[in-house]
Order: structure tokens, then sequence, then C-alpha cells
């Protein structure tokens, strides 16, 4: 696994070492406010991690304070320029704001299996309460 990270800071940041995990997929550590201002550096961090080998991509989103549209377009373009190669993308742990932002564009598909059993399960309770 290997992380990269992005934020709303003009930076370049580049990808760490390969850390030892069974986990094959490339993580990208999204955080901060994501708007129109720093789409573009999200899709150069995203394009850079699918470019560097041939692993899925993981956003982890639990950071997020504020996604907009143009974020969810970056989001939605590199799922179809993974699935073009036969790679998928997902996101682990998103915040309130990116699961509720995810969810209300019909994305919610890209949360990891795990986080999404654990937001039905509180969906669940606070409909029996």
């Amino acid at each position: 696994m290997t992380v990269i990270e992005s934020s709303p800071a003009i930076r370049r940041l580049a990808p760490t070492l390969p850390r030892k995990s069974a986990d094959p997929r490339r993580v990208v550590w999204v955080r901060g406010e994501q708007d129109i201002g720093t789409a573009a550096v999200l899709w150069e961090r995203l394009e850079g991690a699918i470019a560097f080998d041939d692993a899925d991509l993981a956003l982890e989103m639990s950071g997020v304070t504020f996604l907009d549209a143009s974020t969810i377009g970056v989001v939605v373009r590199a799922c179809r320029h993974l699935r073009g190669r036969s790679r998928s993308l997902s996101v682990r742990s998103p915040s309130r704001c990116a699961r509720r932002v995810l969810e209300l564009c019909d994305l919610g598909h890209l949360i990891a299996p795990v986080d999404r059993t654990s937001s039905e399960r509180r969906r669940f309770e606070l409909a029996r309460d």
C-alpha cells in the first residue's frame, strides 16, 4: 500500500515508499476542504497514483470537511479512468460530510463495504429509536 496525500495547500507531495501490507490498493489521503480550488491538485495526485502501478485505488476521506461538485467530478473521472484499465476506486472512512455528498450524488457504492455496513447499522439504530 502506498500513501499519497492531497490537501488544500498547493504543494507537491511525492508518494511515500510502499508499505508491506496484504492490501494491494494504493491509498490517497484527502483532507480539508475540497472544492474547485483544489480539484486540479487532487486530479494530479490521483493521476500520479493511477500511473504508478496496476493497483486499485482507495481514497481515505476521514479528514474531509467540505466536498463540492468539482471534487465529485474528479472522483467520477478517476473511476472511469480506472475502470478502463480493469481497476477500481473505493472510498475508505469518509467523514460525515463526504459520506452525505457521495450518497446524494449516487456514489455510495464507492464506499468500502466495511464503512457501508457501519453506516447502514447507524441508520437502522436511528430508525429504531
